[in-house]
């Protein structure tokens, strides 16, 4: 997927379970990690999981990790929407996403 300055890229993916709570009522931790190839900095994209901007993404190497809050989710399709900031020099590549939900 690559990247224009305020031109939002959108995928739907289908997320099973209950993001909220386990059999054991904790609460699952989650990770979103984004692989992208040309993003200078962590703050230049923009990204929203159903409408909910995720934030304090943590640049390492070439990916991207947030810790979305359980209310981004829903059971079914969930929609994920990357957007390049405007005024951003380069045009960066998102080539892979890894949503980890441990239920531990």
């Amino acid at each position: 997927m690559n990247s224009r300055p305020e031109y939002p890229n959108t995928m739907v993916s289908a997320a099973g379970g209950n993001h909220s709570s386990s059999k054991n009522s904790s609460v699952p931790s989650r990770l979103l990690k984004l692989h992208t190839l040309g993003l200078a900095d962590a703050d230049d994209l923009a990204v929203t999981i159903n409408g909910r901007r995720i934030r304090n993404g943590k640049k390492t190497g070439q990916w991207l990790e947030f810790h979305p809050t359980p209310t981004c989710f829903r059971r079914g399709l969930n929609q994920f929407e990357f957007t390049l900031k405007p005024g951003r020099g380069s045009r960066p590549t998102l080539d892979d996403l890894v949503l980890w939900v441990n239920y531990g």
